[in-house]
């Protein structure tokens, strides 16, 4: 298995299920306003915000 697989399975994958069940978590209980969207819905916002969050900070 190459890195990039790795890297994708082992670290892109969880990262995603956590960012995305925290945020859906996080709306659920109240703490932050209601998004208005589906859990479906925020675990692709999770996506975007997992994939691009390491670019970004390796810019800096």
């Amino acid at each position: 298995m190459g890195k990039a697989k790795l890297l994708y399975y082992v670290l892109f994958i969880p990262h995603v299920v956590i960012a995305g069940l925290t945020l859906w978590g996080l709306a659920q209980a109240g703490a932050m306003a209601d998004p208005g969207a589906n859990l479906v819905q925020i675990l692709v916002f999770s996506s975007l915000i997992v994939a691009v969050d390491p670019v970004a900070v390796c810019l800096h």
